[in-house]
């Protein structure tokens, strides 16, 4: 049981969100119908992720742990070293990573599903062909 749930709870699997919509309509079924906290009912799991992650002592720990995160020339020099020589195919994957990271900052509600995976592996792959 604990397994399950330590999945969930770090976020690893492309469908937890939408694990996560369907617990809490298990758990707060009252909210289904647009009651409770959320006001537009339990399906808007972004939503609820992005009002806790704005409260102020979430925003605190964001800050506290973010005095830990490495610098931008030590995470380019990462980059480099985790996706090898550069080479058009490192370029793109580069591109990618920064695109989709690009995405998330600009759409709360941005989810990377099972669907955006395999276009993009799709695409990556064709960028290897050539």
């Amino acid at each position: 049981m604990m397994r399950p749930f330590q999945r969930l709870i770090r976020m690893l699997s492309t469908q937890d969100v939408h694990e996560f919509e369907t617990l809490h309509a298990l758990a707060f079924p009252q909210e289904e119908e647009g009651g409770g906290d959320m006001g537009e009912g339990a399906r808007d799991i972004a939503a609820l992720f992005r009002d806790r992650a704005r409260r102020s002592e979430n925003m605190r720990l964001l800050a506290e742990l973010s005095q830990d995160d490495l610098a931008p020339d030590e995470v380019a020099r990462h980059e480099r070293a985790s996706f090898g020589k550069p080479s058009l195919v490192a370029t793109e994957k580069v591109a990618v990573a920064r695109k989709l990271t690009l995405m998330a900052q600009m759409n709360d509600r941005f989810v990377a599903d099972r669907r955006l995976w395999r276009w993009l592996e799709a695409a990556l792959k064709d960028i290897d062909d050539t």
